[in-house]
């Protein structure tokens, strides 16, 4: 299951034990909803080979 940026934001603070700069924020952004887009690929990639 995805997590939401929310929940991947706070682990990535958590982990790294400070405050995100915006610039950092504004990548891992890109890279989330980057991820979300491959994410919807794949599954339309697998329907298609089911179908077929």
């Amino acid at each position: 299951m995805m997590e939401s940026f929310f929940n991947v934001l706070e682990d990535t603070k958590e982990k790294l034990g400070r405050k995100l700069q915006r610039k950092e924020v504004d990548f891992l952004q890109w890279m989330y909803e980057r991820y979300q887009e491959e994410e919807k690929e794949t599954c339309r990639c697998l329907k298609i080979e089911n179908i077929n």
